[in-house]
């Protein structure tokens, strides 16, 4: 499952793509918050979160936490 921020603009992040399944999108009730150092789960369904399981997040930022290294000067949150 993927998500992105461009099929959701804002929070609650539920619209997703599969990248091995015979349907291509789906959306649910549940699901991820985006936040400006990562990400938090909202979702408990099996596709993303059970136990027994083992799964592989990650997560790009559109814009880094620091914007000016030199100056330390925080970026904007999403």
């Amino acid at each position: 499952m993927m998500y992105d921020n461009k099929r959701n603009p804002h929070n609650l992040m539920n619209e997703y793509l599969y990248v091995n399944a015979y349907q291509a999108a789906a959306s649910n009730s549940e699901g991820f918050d985006f936040l400006s150092n990562g990400f938090k789960m909202r979702n408990t369904f099996g596709d993303a979160n059970t136990v027994n399981n083992k799964y592989i997040y990650m997560a790009f930022a559109e814009e880094p936490l620091v914007a000016n290294v030199g100056a330390s000067i925080p970026a904007t949150a999403r």
